[in-house]
């Protein structure tokens, strides 16, 4: 299971920290927030919300406090009972993975919808992850998927089709800390997906371990 290796640039990597850290490191340093709109977004001066990012910066560089502590054998259990869950579309399923602080992070370049900021906190993201994954999702149309491993993180690769029948790849990795999903990273830019294998006819969903 998951020989295939990719680098996939995941927008908002290792979110390490307080979520308040992680938003503001996310939207400064990932997408080019001034940390004035940063502020407004957190709802706190300038000054905190520079203090914020750096303290974020700090955590992820620092060996104490890691968030995505899982050896591969952990990674791959908590993935497939994140598939299980969002296969079920059971609200209660999916939370039982999630961290409380989980944070989904996405991007996709503006070439489809797509949460503007992060979202945090495990029930605004596990509904997210439903609409976008489970069977009441947009994505209506045939699913192919694999597991892959994503700058050492293991996740999928994904092909389907948009309602407006445009094709669809992306790549979504997991951060695993403690038996649950700390962050979830979803890449659907096309213009970070270049370089992408292209996906098997018997690639099916779900995923085949």
């Amino acid at each position: 299971m998951a020989d295939h290796y990719l680098r996939s640039d995941l927008p908002g990597r290792a979110p390490l920290g307080p979520p308040e850290q992680r938003v503001a490191l996310v939207l400064h340093d990932v997408f080019a927030l001034p940390f004035a709109r940063v502020a407004g977004v957190l709802g706190t001066t300038e000054v905190a919300a520079r203090q914020l990012a750096s303290r974020a910066r700090r955590a992820v560089t620092s060996p104490g406090v890691p968030r995505h502590t899982a050896d591969p054998a952990e990674q791959r259990r908590v993935l497939k009972a994140f598939v299980a869950a969002t296969e079920s579309g059971e609200l209660d399923q999916l939370l039982q993975v999630l961290a409380p602080d989980v944070v989904f992070v996405g991007d996709s370049g503006g070439h489809f919808p797509a949460a503007r900021w992060p979202v945090l906190g495990a029930d605004s993201v596990a509904r997210l992850t439903l609409g976008l994954f489970g069977r009441t999702g947009r994505y209506v149309d045939r699913v192919l998927a694999r597991p892959v491993l994503v700058d050492g993180i293991l996740g999928l690769q994904l092909e389907t089709t948009h309602s407006d029948g445009r094709p669809i790849r992306l790549v979504t990795a997991l951060a695993v800390d403690q038996g649950r999903i700390t962050a979830i990273y979803n890449q659907l830019n096309p213009e970070k997906l270049t370089d992408l294998p292209p996906l098997a006819a018997d690639d099916g969903w779900p995923p085949r371990w």
